[in-house]
């Protein structure tokens, strides 16, 4: 599997996909990260934004059939810690076994909490909670 940055454009093929998996997701913002198969075939992607020096992880998506293979432990190991993400509540394992901690509300960083506000994302969304979570040197390896 190969891991590297990617233009926006080239991400386009499988947006509808992404989409389809109810990923609210702004496909111009951040950096794309695409895992390849060995074939050159894009099989998963993330987007990382940076603000104010903090990093967050969104939109961690992988093709179905190469889901459980470890591209998405491949995406999140490719990014720089400290890394952040928020999640609803069914994905807190899942981020655990990738070696994210959950964190309290007030530890996410201020510039983060203003971003996934003004996305209405922050402290929850229309209809449930999100749950912070934090990759860094303190918290466990999956």
């Amino acid at each position: 599997m190969n891991i590297s940055e990617v233009e926006r454009a080239d991400i386009d093929a499988l947006l509808p996909l992404v989409q389809a998996d109810e990923m609210g997701i702004d496909p111009d913002a951040g950096t794309w990260i695409a895992a390849r198969n060995d074939q050159g075939t894009m099989i998963g992607v993330a987007r990382v934004t940076e603000i104010a020096g903090v990093r967050t992880i969104d939109d961690i998506w992988v093709v179905p059939e190469h889901r459980r293979k470890g591209v998405a432990s491949g995406l999140i190991g490719h990014c720089q810690i400290p890394l952040w993400l928020i999640c609803d509540r069914d994905m807190i394992d899942f981020y655990e076994r990738k070696g994210f901690r959950v964190v309290e509300p007030a530890e996410f960083p201020p510039p983060l909490a203003a971003f996934y506000e003004s996305r209405g994302e922050w402290p929850a969304a229309s209809n449930h909670a999100h749950f912070a979570m934090l990759l860094d040197v303190n918290s466990g390896t999956s």
